[in-house]
Order: C-alpha cells, then sequence, then structure tokens
C-alpha cells in the first residue's frame, strides 16, 4: 500500500516541479516551444529520480544504502555522515543512525536512557532502539539503532560499537526497560554503571500479569481491587531491609486474586523464599535496579519516558506503522533536526519544559510520602503511593 502511495506521490510531485520549473525558467511556454519543453522535462525528470527512494529489498543481505540516505545536512552545504555504524550484510545486520556531533555529547554525559520500540520499526528490521543522554537540563537523543531481534548477542554487538564510536564513554547511570537480553548486556559492557530498572515499564509488567491472571477488567471497573493491585507495585518504594515485613503484611490484607501477582513480584524482583526458610534466593532482577527508595529520596529518574517520547516525536513524523526504511531514514532526520533547535537553545540558556502540572504535583506527593516513610504505617505508606501513579 505504501509503495503504490508513495508511486503516485512521487508522480504528482514531478509534474508540479516539472509545472513549476517551466514557468520560474521561460515564463509561459507556447506549444511552439518544443524544444524548450523537452529539456525542462529531462531536467525535472533527472531530478525526480534522484529524490525517489529506493525499492525496498526484501532481505537484509539485499539492503544497499544508497549515499543519499548515508548522510545529514545539519545548516546549507554542511554534510556529516548520518549512518554511524553498519554490521555489514547478514540476518543480523545493524544499523546505527545519529549525528557525528552526538558522538561529542555522549561522551560529556553521564545519564542515559535506552529504550526499544517495534511500532515504526521497517519490515526488514524488528525495532527501533534510542539511545538518549541527559545535557543541560534536556534529554536528547543520540543513537536510533536498527536491531534484527532482542537477543543478547544483538545487544552485545550494539554497545561493543558504541563504545567502539564513542571510546571516553563512562555513563553514571543507564535507564532501561525490563528486558532481561538487555539488561544483562548493559551489566556486562558498563560494569561500573548504574542500570536502573524504569517504574513505568515495571508497573506495566504488573498490568500485563493481571492480563493473564484474567483480573484486567475487575481492575478497570473496581478502585479499590485497583488500589491493592497498584500497592503490590508500590513495594518499590519500601527501603530493602524492611522489605520482608512489607511483603507479610501486604500478603495479609490483599484480596486472594492478587496473591499470585504478589507471588510474581518476589520471585522476579525480590527473590523467592528458599525452601529451609534460611535466606532468598537470587531475583531475575536485583534490588538495586528497581528500588526506587534512595532515587525519590536522590531527585533522581524514575522512568525512561523521554525515550518514549522520542519514539512518539518519531511516529508522529512518520505517520505510519512499519515504514519502508528510506521512509524511516527521512523520518529520523526530520527528528534530528527539530532535536538540533532543541539543544542550541538549552546550549543558549533557555530553561527545558517543565512537566505537566498533575505529574509535578504527583511527584510532589510521592516525596512527601516517602520522606515521611519513618513515620508511616506500612499499609498506608503503600496505599500512599498507590494513589499516586497510573498504569496506562
Amino acid at each position: 500500500m505504501e509503495t503504490i502511495q508513495s508511486q503516485l506521490t512521487g508522480i504528482f510531485t514531478f509534474l508540479i516541479n516539472y509545472q513549476r520549473m517551466v514557468k520560474r525558467s521561460f515564463g509561459d511556454v507556447t506549444e511552439d516551444d518544443s524544444v524548450k519543453r523537452e529539456f525542462m522535462f529531462e531536467t525535472a525528470l533527472k531530478r525526480n529520480e534522484i529524490n525517489q527512494a529506493p525499492a525496498t529489498p526484501a532481505t537484509l543481505e539485499d539492503l544497499q544504502i544508497p549515499e543519499r540516505y548515508r548522510i545529514y545536512e545539519s545548516t546549507p552545504g554542511n554534510i556529516e555522515n548520518f549512518l554511524l555504524s553498519d554490521s555489514g550484510p547478514g540476518p543480523q545486520r545493524i544499523l546505527i543512525f545519529g549525528r557525528e556531533r552526538n558522538l561529542q555529547i555522549l561522551e560529556n554525559c553521564d545519564d542515559y536512557f535506552v529504550d526499544g520500540t517495534f511500532k515504526i520499526a521497517p519490515n526488514l528490521f524488528h525495532q527501533v532502539y534510542v539511545i538518549l543522554a541527559k545535557r543541560y537540563g534536556g534529554v536528547h537523543p543520540v543513537f536510533f539503532a536498527l536491531l534484527p531481534n532482542k537477543s543478547r548477542a544483538t545487544y552485545d554487538c550494539l554497545f561493543e560499537t558504541i563504545k567502539t564510536l564513542a571510546p571516553a564513554l563512562h555513563p553514571r547511570s543507564v535507564t532501561s526497560d525490563f528486558e532481561l537480553a538487555a539488561f544483562k548486556s548493559l551489566k556486562n559492557n558498563f560494569p561500573q554503571t548504574e542500570i536502573r530498572g524504569c517504574f513505568f515499564h515495571l508497573a506495566k509488567n504488573m498490568k500485563k500479569h493481571l492480563n493473564e491472571a484474567h483480573l484486567i477488567a475487575r481492575y478497570n471497573n473496581d478502585a479499590e481491587f485497583a488500589l491493592h493491585a497498584k500497592m503490590i507495585v508500590g513495594l518499590a518504594f519500601v527501603p530493602m531491609q524492611d522489605m520482608e515485613n512489607a511483603l507479610n503484611q501486604l500478603s495479609d490484607i490483599l484480596p486472594e486474586e492478587l496473591i499470585p501477582v504478589l507471588d510474581w513480584f518476589e520471585d522476579f524482583y525480590v527473590g523467592r523464599l528458599n525452601r529451609r526458610g534460611n535466606g532468598r534466593r537470587e531475583p531475575m532482577f536485583p534490588h538495586e535496579m528497581w528500588n526506587m527508595y534512595a532515587r525519590v529520596l536522590n531527585l533522581q529518574d524514575r522512568t525512561n519516558n523521554h525515550a518514549e517520547a522520542a519514539h512518539r516525536r518519531l511516529q508522529i513524523e512518520l505517520g505510519i506503522d512499519h515504514p519502508t526504511i528510506w521512509r524511516l531514514i527521512d523520518g529520523l532526520r526530520k527528528v534530528q533536526a527539530n532535536r538540533d533547535i532543541y539543544y542550541e537553545q538549552l546550549v543558549a540558556g533557555h530553561a527545558p519544559p517543565q512537566k505537566h502540572r498533575r505529574y509535578i504535583a504527583a511527584d510532589e506527593r510521592i516525596l512527601r510520602i516517602v520522606r515521611d516513610y519513618e513515620n508511616r504505617d506500612v499499609i498506608e505508606y503503600l496505599r500512599g503511593i498507590a494513589h499516586n501513579y497510573q498504569i496506562n
């Protein structure tokens, strides 16, 4: 469908450009000016061919990226590479796009955010993976990586390539979702870096578990049941030394249907009790990745919603799911141009945009509750947290 639409658009654009070129160069051309018409037609046709996207290849092995899709023009005449890395033909092919200038931004930042999206991935690739860096109070997309799958080997190749592109890269923190392969790869490639889990994704994982347990209808229609469910994820705001007590007390007051959900949280994030009662097994995700207590007190980011916003901007720009790779690259360059303007505004001393008021108010309430932890009953503490976040 998109191929037909792009062909029709190309023909229409060509005819309009041809008409404008003729009028601009010769004014109103008469029917006798056949030589002039032929010359202008050939010129317009050549220009149109340059602007037309190549055919979409059937496989990654067949994918060849023309020069015009490898570059980025930041200002008229200022050309730089936009395709920063291509792992080469093959089913495991990885492409990394971004401005060369972004490498300097990356190396001068401490805090990063990463996230993948599948909706805007071209048909040849599994996902678009975005790496963002925080600087001057704003968060900026640095790399857009096209990945063939979600395997550990693919993430290892991605992060190893990024370290080659930016040798001085030493992140203090990386905020990610709870994808195990990505987490293990980040931990292996950046052993000194604090890998932080995104609370938004933690809450989404819980809602997904509710859906699998056929509890989502009750969650959506029973406010008290929903509050109890959110108290489970609210355990992330309890200091780890008090987690045992919080788990036991929460288990006592939860509706019976939610006990399996609490068991899921305990298995994946806290660690299941050993059968003999001597300690707990290692959880799938370490405590420091998902526990929010210190992060709230230190006023640190709890989510990687900056990456989600980058996905939305790109999706709006593309206006279609699963575009051709050529349309995606054009969209990436347009998004990059807009982010260039935003970055320069921050360089000039402009303040970054503030969060929506209701999010600021919710953050302030959560901070107030966490600071008052020692004075609160643990169940009321969890209820207080649960009142202040939503799961979409």
